[in-house]
């Protein structure tokens, strides 16, 4: 059996639920990451150019959920007049990708 970090050059996941700070992302649909180890566990999530990193998977996975998070106050939540037409763009796709809320 091959040890984790080999395991996980590479490995694609797809995620439907994100969690963070008490609050959790239900999503439409699978959002497709690729994980890999280079010295740390890195996720890269292209639909949304999103990249973290830690110093073990579960970390890695503690900071992809962080910024989620992140776009969802900065971008999601805010007015279109105070956004660029690139981050309209990206609120946009938020909303299609965000199916629900749930506060714990």
């Amino acid at each position: 059996m091959l040890p984790l970090t080999t395991a996980l050059h590479h490995a694609p996941r797809a995620i439907d639920v994100l969690r963070h700070d008490g609050l959790v992302f239900i999503l439409t649909e699978k959002l497709v990451t690729d994980v890999s180890f280079e010295d740390l566990f890195i996720i890269r999530c292209e639909t949304l150019d999103l990249t973290v990193w830690g110093q073990t998977l579960t970390e890695a996975e503690d900071a992809l959920a962080f910024g989620f998070y992140s776009l969802y106050q900065n971008y999601y939540l805010e007015d279109d007049d105070k956004l660029t037409a690139d981050a309209r763009q990206l609120k946009a796709r938020l909303h299609t990708l965000i199916l629900d809320t749930v506060q714990l």
